[in-house]
């Protein structure tokens, strides 16, 4: 069989951690006595992947945590500012004094302003 350096590079990372099967083991030596230029390079790359994992922290439970709320909270003032704006704007269509019609879609304009607002901040940031 055939092996190429795509099949051992989709190899790499279970035969460095350790999880490799005993034949993909021996194929994967197989391979590097082959060709020791790449059996170079492979390990310069694994002992970069380490470093980077060693060097570089992982993002916090609480940040992730509290990103997460945060969120939450704006899509939930979202989805209530849209259902005033949505009550304020239909609300005045049976009501028949023009005055308080009128008070009821100022509410309404202010509502839909304040959903554009948070509709806006969480497109920005991609949610």
């Amino acid at each position: 069989m055939n092996v190429t350096r795509e099949v051992i590079t989709d190899l790499l990372p279970l035969y460095f951690s350790g999880e490799a099967s005993a034949d993909t083991v021996a194929m994967v030596d197989e391979f590097f006595r082959q060709d020791p230029e790449f059996a170079h390079l492979a390990r310069r790359m694994s002992d970069v992947r380490e470093k980077l994992v060693r060097d570089v922290p992982a993002p916090e439970a609480a940040m992730e945590k509290t990103a997460l709320k945060k969120t939450r909270d704006m899509v939930q003032a979202r989805n209530l500012w849209l259902a005033f704006a949505v009550a304020y704007t239909v609300v005045p269509m049976f009501v028949f004094r023009t005055r308080v019609a009128h008070v009821f879609f100022v509410f309404a304009f202010f509502c839909w302003l304040a959903y554009l607002f948070y509709y806006m901040k969480l497109r920005r940031s991609s949610l």
